[in-house]
């Protein structure tokens, strides 16, 4: 590698392009002999020394600003060459009119030492052609330098300066290249243990970006000296800006809140563990665990603290799920227990009475088993639920769709559970086209209009309306089932809309239930697409509205 560059590397390793920082340390100097050049001419002018001072000026023309510009342009050996040369005509010019006006100086030294520049900048045939250029330049200086100074010209004089610049041409040029060797040396030990680093940081970094996990270490200060790829995507930081950077800096004040107790008991010396949940920061995590560990030098002085956070939204959701089927099986032991048992205790009683005709006059027994009748659909009704919500909670719902007649699956309805609308003296009026067909599931329609008819029959008042009709809506139909019962209160249809659980409550005439048949209703109505409306209010009865839109085969 160029020496150039090395040295270059080395004292601007923090920019990333090779080029770029070959024109900076060029700059530097051309703008240091720039300064230099400008203070000299005013220094000449101010001393009455014009000659000096437009010839100062003129090398800035020539030197300076060239070298700006070619630099500019990327073009940086043009560059190079011109400061050199334009530098050692320069200092030779400047020299040799002085010598010519009788003045004595050293400007030569100059030379003298920008040949070690030529040493170490430059490289090849090129650095010996330059140093060669110097030693002349010196000796051209020092002959005009006799002959006018010292009226000689080829003197004893001049010759034994000539030896004393030869000696120290040759000590510059080979002391200059044991610094260069050394250098070269220094710069390929840099150099390897850069590489030897930035292994070890791939090596780090490819480990700690695969892990499942949010992983980060900060200093004494609170500042981030390492960050893993899941951080950095979580925070929206590129790693690079995140280093350095105090965690105040970089945390929600809401995550700030949480944790800086938590890092300055660490930063105290405490191993730590911690669960988070809610954060409202996007893309981090709804529920987490986490550690904080303290890393001591060995003075027993916590110098860093390394946090790590899982995220257990997903594992948080299966527990929440099997809470719900831990709830799911013991309100089914509940109905099992409760609800249905007493039908079962009701049909057993009527056996028992059937055998015992004798006791029993015909008129009261017709009227046992007209109530075994009632109690027997409302089993049925209560069974056709649990089991379907039963099955839904294991296995989801799955649809099956078919052209189906509204008019015929509420007729067949009202057919079965003619009785119970019967049995409280209520008038139903069903207004459905027949011709009207949807494309649906069969059982997944019937479970919500029977829900739906079933809860209108239980909840209204003896001698009351029941109607069912439909309504024509954009794309869609509209079936009501409006009763004049007890109503909803908006506390509980917010509840029910949102799939919330609700206890069962007793009909008007003592009828009982799971509480389930309006929670399986809307879980059917957003598995299918549908929309399921409730508009009630205190003694007002209910209005149910199911929306269906009208699809093809």
């Amino acid at each position: 590698m160029n020496i150039y560059s090395q040295l270059i590397n080395l004292g601007a390793s923090d920019i990333s392009n090779a080029e770029e920082r070959k024109v900076r340390v060029i700059n530097k100097f051309n703008l240091l002999c720039l300064g230099f050049g400008v203070g000299l001419a005013i220094i000449n002018a101010s001393s009455g020394l014009w000659y000096q001072a437009f010839a100062n000026f003129v090398g800035i023309a020539l030197i300076n600003i060239p070298v700006f510009l070619f630099n500019y342009q990327r073009r940086y050996e043009l560059a190079k060459w011109i400061f050199s040369i334009g530098l050692i005509s320069l200092v030779m010019a400047v020299s040799i009119a002085n010598a010519i006006n009788h003045r004595s100086t050293s400007t030569e030294i100059l030379i003298l030492a920008f040949g070690s520049f030529v040493i170490i900048v430059f490289e090849g045939k090129g650095k010996n052609v330059l140093f060669l250029i110097c030693a002349l330049s010196i000796y051209i200086i020092e002959y005009y330098k006799d002959l006018y100074l010292w009226d000689g010209g080829f003197t004893a004089s001049y010759f034994f300066s000539l030896l004393n610049y030869s000696i120290a041409l040759i000590a510059v040029y080979f002391f200059s290249q044991i610094f260069k060797s050394e250098l070269d040396r220094a710069v390929s030990k840099v150099e390897q243990l850069n590489s030897d680093l930035e292994h070890s940081r791939m090596v780090l970094y490819s480990l700690i970006d695969d892990t499942p996990m949010f992983l980060a270490m900060m200093d004494a200060d609170g500042k981030y000296v390492m960050v893993n790829k899941k951080f950095e995507n979580a925070f929206d930081m590129p790693r690079s800006q995140m280093i350095g950077k105090h965690y105040k800096e970089v945390l929600s004040a809401e995550l700030v809140s949480f944790h800086e107790p938590l890092i300055n008991r660490s930063f105290g010396g405490e191993y730590l563990d911690f669960y988070e949940e809610r954060i409202t920061t996007p893309g981090i995590y709804d529920h987490s665990y986490g550690k904080y560990f303290p890393v001591f030098d060995d003075n027993g002085q916590v110098r860093y603290i390394i946090v790590f956070v899982t995220d257990i939204s997903d594992l948080k959701k299966a527990e929440n799920k099997l809470q719900d089927l831990n709830r799911a099986k013991d309100k089914m032991f509940s109905v099992l227990a409760h609800d249905i048992i007493s039908p079962i205790n009701l049909l057993k009683n009527a056996i028992s009475l059937n055998e015992q005709q004798d006791e029993l006059g015909p008129v009261d027994l017709n009227i046992f088993l007209s109530r075994t009748k009632e109690q027997l659909l409302t089993l049925t009704h209560m069974m056709e639920n649990l089991l379907r919500w039963g099955k839904s909670q294991f296995h989801g719902w799955k649809s099956t769709p078919e052209m189906l007649s509204v008019s015929k699956i509420v007729s067949d309805l009202l057919e079965v559970y003619g009785d119970h609308s019967r049995s409280k003296n209520l008038e139903v009026k069903c207004q459905l086209s027949d011709s009207k067909e949807l494309f649906a599931d069969k059982g997944h329609l019937e479970l919500v209009l029977r829900n739906l008819m079933v809860n209108a029959f239980k909840f209204s008042e003896s001698g009351s309306i029941v109607e069912i009709f439909e309504k024509e809506a954009p794309n869609e139909l509209e079936i009501h089932i409006v009763d004049q019962g007890v109503g909803l209160s908006e506390d509980l249809i917010d509840i029910i809309s949102k799939g919330g659980v609700v206890e069962s409550e007793m009909g008007t005439a003592g009828e009982s239930g799971t509480g389930l048949g309006l929670q399986l209703c809307f879980e059917v109505v957003k598995v299918e697409g549908w929309k399921l409306t409730a508009v009630g209010g205190s003694k007002k009865g209910a209005h149910f509205v199911l929306s269906i839109p009208y699809q093809t085969k």
